[in-house]
């Protein structure tokens, strides 16, 4: 963000008829000289008129960024920092760089993804003593809808093979015939452009991948350091990174990288039309909770009609499951990784009813070595030695379920690009429907795009 040009959006409107609402966004010197106590008020009549310095008091030498617009109804921020000073901190609403253990999420309200809001306790640094607090501030705020642990998120780190022995038959075990996209061709019309959110690394420079990439042309046209499209994201041209609150979602670790090259070979077999758009919401091999949740809204909010996520996590999350349920109301098809501890311990987001989970399969159709399993998985894809793009326009062979979810994010993008027509429940319904059975705790197994197609013509009539 020291790129960009430090500004501060103050909304006022009135709420049970005594609420200011404030929304910040890179603050460090709030107090300065931003916004004068003449151009609080002129924004708006107010019930109360607050000046910008006594806004400052209450983050002292904090910088603040909401996960979403943040109600600062006087008298509940009045508990929610008197509780938060028994943990020697004032609330806090994003942390950039960094990934900080001891942070707590509130949430005030029952509006989806609206009043969520991170406090840094400087003392809680382990889960326990978060999970106390957050039991604590329960009890304390009654106006709480809930209180978590900031948790970190991770893709379990895949196997890399030092020889690579490509998966050269992962189009063929997904029914994906040489003949299909000629077929294809001839019988439906031109195939429609699907726009796929990839949250997870960001992407690397590359020529090849980037011909894919889905611009954003309010912003491309737009000026520089505005915000053209009024989305809150400022010249999100081609991407967003979600830890740093920037443009940059360039990939400095691969994963991302290769997650986006999966989905252009399967996608390319068949001539469908799509744009990935990198949201950045991990950093080497971490993230936050609160950034997924962050690239999740944008997805539903800026018409992506899937995301891919390839990352997980052992403990369920309110913020996490609110997010996730945000994006499917808002039309998001969701495909995630089910995990790579060879267990039945369900992955989050993958867990959710909502959610494609993805196991991984060799080239024999055997479950991979590392793979989860059990009653909670959907489907599963080739996911072991799966040869793509990496950093520095190079190829890797490499081994998970991170790489298993993009070949159904792929068959996604392939119904929804000749089938338009189709709804997210009825092409999840086809992937189950057309996939061959494999072992126990695989869920319906292997999804078969021939047999998808001609499921999807007979609902759509194409």
């Amino acid at each position: 963000m020291s790129k960009r040009l430090r500004y501060l959006l103050i909304l006022a409107i009135t709420l049970l008829g005594t609420a200011e609402v404030y929304w910040f966004t890179k603050t460090s010197d709030l107090s300065a000289n931003l916004l004068s106590a003449s151009s609080v008020r002129n924004l708006q009549s107010l019930s109360r008129e607050y000046a910008i310095e006594e806004v400052a008091e209450l983050f002292p030498g904090q910088e603040l960024s909401p996960l979403s617009n943040f109600f600062l109804q006087t008298n509940i921020f009045k508990k929610v920092s008197t509780s938060l000073s028994e943990f020697k901190e004032e609330p806090t609403l994003q942390f950039q760089g960094q990934y900080i253990p001891n942070r707590l999420i509130f949430k005030i309200g029952n509006k989806p993804l609206e009043n969520v809001f991170l406090a840094k306790l400087d003392e809680a640094d382990t889960d326990q003593i978060l999970e106390k607090a957050a039991q604590e501030f329960k009890v304390k705020i009654k106006e709480l809808v809930f209180a978590e642990p900031d948790r970190l998120v991770l893709f379990e780190q895949p196997t890399v093979s030092s020889t690579c022995r490509p998966n050269s038959k992962n189009l063929r075990q997904l029914g994906i015939k040489t003949t299909l996209k000629r077929v294809l061709r001839q019988s439906n019309s031109t195939p429609q452009l699907v726009k796929v959110a990839v949250i997870d690394t960001g992407l690397a420079p590359n020529s090849e991948l980037q011909k894919i990439v889905a611009l954003n042309q309010f912003e491309k046209k737009g000026q520089t350091y505005l915000d053209d499209d009024n989305n809150t994201y400022i010249d999100d041209i081609n991407g967003w990174n979600f830890p740093e609150n920037d443009p940059d979602a360039t990939d400095k670790q691969g994963h991302g990288t290769h997650v986006i090259g999966i989905l252009k070979r399967v996608v390319s077999a068949t001539g469908a039309n799509f744009n990935a758009f990198p949201l950045k919401a991990i950093s080497e091999r971490f993230g936050s909770i609160s950034d997924i949740a962050r690239a999740l809204k944008y997805a539903a909010d800026n018409d992506f009609k899937i995301a891919n996520l390839s990352f997980g996590i052992y403990a369920p999350s309110n913020l996490l499951k609110e997010a996730t349920s945000f994006a499917d109301q808002h039309q998001v098809l969701l495909v995630a990784a089910a995990g790579n501890n060879n267990d039945t311990i369900p992955a989050y987001p993958a867990f959710y009813p909502e959610v494609l989970s993805v196991a991984a399969v060799d080239q024999n159709n055997q479950k991979s070595p590392k793979s989860n399993y059990g009653d909670w998985v959907k489907l599963v894809a080739p996911g072991v030695n799966i040869r793509s793009n990496h950093l520095n326009n190079s190829y890797k062979c490499i081994s998970g379920t991170s790489q298993a979810a993009p070949h159904i994010t792929a068959l996604a993008i392939i119904l929804k690009s000749y089938f338009p027509a189709l709804t997210n429940t009825q092409v999840r319904q086809i992937l189950l429907d057309s996939a061959k059975p494999l072992a126990n705790e695989l869920g319906a197994g292997i999804p078969q795009l021939d047999k998808a197609i001609g499921l999807a013509r007979k609902i759509t009539g194409k």
